[in-house]
């Protein structure tokens, strides 16, 4: 398929599914907000995964990490693997303190701490797969 085209699915996609987004925020939101705004926020929170799988795959086109038997794959899936078990151990023990202490940390902060503990586990479990894969 032609750039081109793939450019304007994926355009008119994000604006179908932030026009959803917009419906449902103004059906169950507050009632004074804009409809424009609504749409506007909700083009944001809708484009920002197709914006970030694009990102990665110019990033693979780029560095030729997407092949299927490449060295930075291969330590990707890895460090994927080893992060995700961290991660729910983490959010069984987060899951575990919201219940016992509620007014300790809020489920706000809880899912705040556990995405930068995902991200960070994955970057550093990736980066010492790498380096011992060299």
């Amino acid at each position: 398929m032609k750039t081109g085209i793939k450019v304007a699915t994926t355009v008119a996609a994000i604006a179908l599914y932030s026009a959803a987004l917009a419906a449902a925020f103004s059906i169950w939101g507050p009632d004074n907000q804009s409809p424009a705004l609504t749409f506007i926020v909700a083009a944001i929170v809708g484009s920002s995964a197709a914006v970030g799988f694009g990102i990665k795959r110019l990033r693979e086109r780029r560095l030729g990490t997407g092949a299927a038997e490449g060295r930075e794959r291969d330590s990707s899936l890895k460090a994927q693997a080893s992060a995700f078990l961290d991660v729910i151990i983490i959010a069984a023990a987060l899951v575990a303190i919201l219940t016992i202490f509620p007014q300790w940390i809020s489920g706000t902060t809880a899912l705040v701490i556990l995405v930068v503990f995902a991200l960070a586990d994955f970057w550093i479990r990736y980066a010492i797969q790498a380096n011992s894969a060299e």
